[in-house]
């Protein structure tokens, strides 16, 4: 028996294997539709994020895709440690203004991230079966549109930023260098994890800055106290476990042969910890 993860990327490894041949490369829009299906007990289902995906114009799908509008966890992972921030540092329930405000800019800045890791990575995703879809490794967009559409997003999120106390556009924008770098740590380190938990979990700092703003300053530069700081490490920590986790199923599930340094290599604790999750994926099954 296998997990339902393990036959939706069977399902998407025999299609691109028997099918990609065959398409022509004007029709490779059609091709990251079928990925967008699961199966579960021979039924086909299509999430609500992947329906959206789906129903948009043919020409804005690729670019949806791109930001992984049709998997939506990426901007939950960004905007729960931002939520965790702002709670510590308003002592209690932070405004929805300022929830909303960090909601959309999770959502805007975890697009961006992907966007550049895609830029990055277009020519290795090119030869794994799992990413060869995506729609810079399918050359549905060329590299100028994706940087477009990246100065888009990246825009967008700068004029949020903007409505945030001034120490928040210093942390925004250290953060940006961690978002363009973690693509490539995965080439000089075996420690890809521990970088994209820095770079995921700056939502805390930010957060805390902004629900505090009022009392440092608009000129002042952000502190942060033992708490907060206790928080963000915690919250590394607790982001290279699920990625490691993810790493292990992802490897189990397809071996490709392309070099990318990983900690989930050297980390057996982490590989029976994985072993225990499918185990208990399948009795759930």
């Amino acid at each position: 028996m296998c997990t339902r993860a393990h036959r939706l990327i069977m399902l998407d490894v025999r299609w691109i294997t028997y099918c990609l041949p065959k398409l022509k490369p004007n029709k490779l829009t059609i091709l990251s539709q079928h990925a967008f299906l699961s199966t579960y007990n021979g039924q086909e289902r299509v999430s609500l994020a992947r329906r959206f995906v789906l129903a948009s114009p043919l020409r804005v799908q690729p670019y949806l895709r791109l930001s992984r509008v049709d998997a939506p966890i990426g901007t939950w992972l960004l905007f729960w440690p931002c939520a965790w921030g702002l709670g510590i540092g308003s002592s209690g329930v932070p405004s929805l203004d300022i929830l909303g405000l960090f909601g959309l800019g999770a959502f805007l800045m975890r697009g961006a991230g992907c966007t550049i890791n895609d830029m990055w990575d277009r020519r290795i995703d090119a030869a794994v079966s799992r990413t060869k879809t995506r729609p810079l490794a399918a050359k549905e967009l060329r590299l100028r549109q994706a940087t477009a559409w990246l100065g888009l997003q990246l825009s967008l999120s700068f004029l949020i930023l903007l409505q945030l106390p001034a120490p928040c556009l210093f942390l925004g924008l250290t953060s940006l260098g961690l978002v363009v770098v973690y693509p490539l740590a995965k080439r000089v380190t075996n420690w890809p994890q521990a970088v994209l938990g820095l770079t995921f979990n700056t939502g805390i700092l930010i957060g805390y800055t902004a629900a505090v703003g009022g009392e440092l300053g608009y000129i002042a530069a952000p502190s942060f106290t033992p708490a907060i700081l206790t928080m963000y490490g915690g919250a590394i920590a607790w982001t290279l476990l699920y990625d490691t986790i993810y790493a292990h199923q992802v490897n189990k599930i397809i071996h490709y042969t392309i070099y990318t340094s990983s900690n989930c290599v050297f980390n057996g604790v982490v590989q029976r910890i994985t072993n225990i999750s499918l185990k208990l994926r399948i009795l759930e099954i």
